[in-house]
């Protein structure tokens, strides 16, 4: 089967206002900020299959849908349109791009922040493995997980990716890096790097960072194999998979370069430099919010801590806004494990754009940041889950 481009666009979708199972038309800029990101939906069949099905919408009414097997190819694409009627409810139409089959249907939806639920009313379904009037659950890309070993990751073509490992030399065994198409991404090199040994003792072991970059668009998987000296893959006492959904290289898309990024050195309020976090920081006394949450988010997901206590709502933010960014952190290093602060409201919306990785800013370029600050922020409300 031919491997058909797979294009993502930058959703910027109207949100809605449910009550029940109805909805209404999208009212505030927040709101819709719940539909924004790339949207995928993984689904395993009893038969060991994994398929994969990517969904982005664009402010200008544009939708692409993907639809192929994760760790290998992409079966169909189709490029189109959508609207969402007076009734709340999502019309699609779209085209594939290699067959020129078209997918017309309507469909109601739910969305929270990391979740998107479609469900087929009328005409054409998204994919034969749903009924009508089964919901379809969508899931943004920093939140999706294929199995306890799996993650997922979106790149565009030029970008570099690194996978860090544990490692230790003085042992017989080692890594070794599997790409299921070479055609999308390509090894870069390898370094690694011993763990501090003041006392010069032995077996100490070390980090082991593997480069890769995307070259092609399309799906590719990295797999770890933990493997004895000697001994084939199959025989691995550990493995890891990383799957990577490469996007085409555009000027919208790509990663901003260094110089146009915020200057280093400043609070992070102003790095982040969002009108609606400063909106949040400027009314903070006037509009109190009701509870503040830390969740862990990716290979540890789990129930958030929240806390209603005045005092260390407050606490927490005073610690966010001293927190100082300082620069780039020089290597990459994000692997979709990191902590999330954000507010409730009065009203019950959320304030979120507050984002960690092992003590470092993570910025919405998925860049890490080295910042001061973090440890008054972990004492005013610490980590629920083990890094």
């Amino acid at each position: 089967m031919k491997r058909t481009a797979l294009i993502y666009a930058i959703v910027v979708a109207c949100a809605l206002v449910f009550a029940g199972s109805t909805c209404s038309a999208i009212s505030t800029a927040a709101e819709m900020n719940s539909m924004y990101g790339d949207w995928v939906c993984i689904v395993e069949t009893d038969d060991a299959e994994a398929f994969v099905f990517l969904l982005s919408f664009t402010e200008t009414g544009d939708v692409t849908y993907a639809a192929g097997w994760v760790q290998s190819e992409i079966a169909s694409f189709f490029t189109g349109h959508f609207k969402i009627d007076d009734d709340g409810v999502l019309n699609l139409e779209m085209t594939d791009n290699e067959s020129s089959d078209t997918l017309i249907g309507t469909y109601s939806f739910d969305v929270t922040r990391d979740i998107l639920l479609l469900t087929n009313q009328s005409g054409d379904r998204l994919s034969y493995l749903f009924e009508a009037g089964e919901p379809m659950e969508f899931s943004t890309l920093s939140s999706a997980k294929l199995s306890e070993s799996e993650k997922l990751t979106s790149l565009s073509i030029g970008q570099e990716v690194s996978i860090t490992v544990s490692e230790n030399p003085t042992t017989p065994y080692g890594w070794v890096a599997v790409l299921s198409d070479e055609t999308v991404m390509e090894f870069v090199d390898d370094e690694y790097i011993p763990d501090p040994n003041p006392c010069d003792a032995d077996g100490v072991g070390g980090k082991h960072r593997y480069s890769f970059i995307a070259i092609g668009v399309g799906m590719c998987s990295v797999d770890m194999y933990l493997v004895r000296i000697g001994d084939s893959i199959d025989e691995a006492v550990q493995k890891e998979s990383y799957v990577y959904m490469i996007e085409e290289y555009t000027e919208e898309s790509k990663i901003p370069d260094t110089a146009d990024l915020p200057q280093e050195g400043l609070p992070l309020l102003e790095y982040l430099n969002d009108p609606i976090l400063i909106a949040f920081a400027e009314n903070f006394e006037e509009d109190f919010p009701i509870s503040v949450s830390v969740r862990h988010d990716g290979e540890a997901s789990g129930t958030p801590t929240t806390v209603t206590d005045p005092e260390t709502i407050r606490a927490v933010f005073e610690a966010l806004r001293n927190i100082t960014v300082l620069g780039d952190w020089p290597v990459s290093g994000h692997t979709d494990d990191y902590l999330n602060y954000y507010f409730e409201m009065p009203d019950g919306k959320f304030v979120y754009g507050f984002e960690f990785q092992d003590s470092m800013l993570l910025d919405s370029w998925m860049g890490l940041h080295e910042i001061t600050g973090f440890d008054t922020l972990q004492r005013a409300l610490p980590d629920p889950g083990v890094w």
